[in-house]
């Protein structure tokens, strides 16, 4: 009969030697142990510096561990392992976890995962102890540049924020969620599609999943802007169209604003108007082809014996359209003038043009001279507006 246990101190002293166990007492080495009727050649080994080599694979009840030393894998929970460690959970409907357990009292790092490449570390993870907490802990990801050494490329912090770039989420609090680049350099992030795809950013709440997005239709190559399900813009390579509108006639394709410093000119008599330098202040502003023009010009001089004053050098030629609709008329006041001015100033702008010409107006038939009515420190108050070429 086999036994099945043995006590030791039921072992007389002497009672088992070397040569009965099979010791090697010059290596002190245990011959082979194997479960076939002759021992095989060293199976286990246990040298003097209590060393222990199997040979052939270790089981460790079936699946618990095994070590397969024909493949150089290493299984838990599995008695196939095919790679190099595998963690398996055969219990239905389990998940596997596989723990690192630092024991940081400071801030630093608890556990790394480290990826070598010859010898090499070419990338990490990386978990960190922050805040001077135990229980608070930021995860970063490490890569390696060609010739560089490992560095931190992205970080998960104890609060959620992801930071692509960066080490801290400090930005606002309404955009701390996401941020990415630093204070060095170009940053971008970058949505691809096919061809005939859209690329798209959406926006929800409580109240919807879907409550604005901004889109890229790559086959038009426009983006549109939709808030509460309808599209309320898009901009593509004619402009900006309000609403669903496509056509390209409908597009706003500029806005500009600024100031502009005109000249002046007699038409129909001798002489010069010039203007002083500090209180001109004419501004237009552009929005698509309208140009809208207000200020205020002070006459510095004035030797005109006659004519009309022509207003030059603004900011847009205008328009020449079918039917001379190209033409337009400013309006023009005068504060500190001399002469009749009862009926006023009639300024015409003329299709494709540069200038207004400011006429006075007194009838049909009447002079419509207007420099001898501008005496020097009188202003001319301008207001209008056109469509530029």
């Amino acid at each position: 009969m086999a036994l099945s246990k043995i006590k030791t101190n039921s072992i007389s002293d002497d009672a088992v030697t070397a040569a009965k166990i099979g010791v090697d007492v010059l290596t002190d080495q245990v011959a082979g142990i194997t479960s076939a009727a002759t021992p095989g050649s060293d199976a286990l080994t246990i040298d003097s510096n209590e060393h222990v080599t199997i040979i052939n694979d270790l089981i460790v009840d079936t699946t618990t561990l095994k070590v397969d030393s024909g493949n150089n894998r290493v299984g838990i929970g599995t008695a196939s392992p095919d790679v190099k460690l595998e963690i398996a959970e055969t219990a239905s409907d389990t998940g596997v976890q596989l723990k690192l357990n630092g024991n940081r009292s400071s801030n630093g790092n608890v556990g790394d995962i480290i990826f070598e490449n010859n010898s090499d570390s070419v990338a990490m993870i990386r978990s960190e102890r922050v805040g001077g907490n135990n229980d608070a802990a930021d995860l970063s990801f490490w890569t390696q540049a060609t010739g560089g050494s490992n560095s931190e490329r992205m970080r998960i912090d104890s609060s959620g924020s992801v930071c692509i770039g960066d080490t801290a989420a400090n930005a606002h609090a309404n955009v701390n969620d996401l941020i990415i680049g630093n204070t060095s350099g170009h940053h971008g992030i970058q949505i691809r599609a096919s061809n005939s795809s859209n690329s798209a950013i959406f926006f929800g709440d409580n109240d919807s999943h879907l409550s604005g997005q901004l889109e890229y239709g790559h086959s038009t190559d426009a983006f549109y802007f939709i808030t509460g399900g309808n599209q309320r813009a898009r901009l593509d390579v004619h402009g900006l169209k309000f609403g669903s509108d496509s056509a390209a006639a409908n597009a706003l394709d500029d806005y500009e604003e600024g100031t502009f410093t005109p000249g002046a000119t007699i038409s129909g008599a001798s002489g010069a108007i010039a203007f002083e330098g500090t209180n001109n202040h004419l501004n237009y502003t552009k929005i698509g082809d309208m140009v809208h023009i207000q200020g205020t010009l002070q006459i510095d001089s004035n030797s005109a014996n006659g004519g009309r004053l022509n207003i030059t050098g603004l900011p847009f030629t205008a328009a020449s359209l079918d039917g001379l609709g190209g033409q337009t008329i400013f309006h023009v006041q005068i504060s500190g003038g001399t002469g009749s001015q009862a009926s006023g100033y009639l300024t015409s702008l003329a299709e494709g043009a540069t200038q207004l010409q400011v006429q006075t107006y007194t009838g049909i038939g009447a002079s419509n001279d207007s420099a001898v009515t501008m005496a020097a420190d009188s202003f001319l108050l301008i207001n209008g507006q056109y469509k530029a070429a």
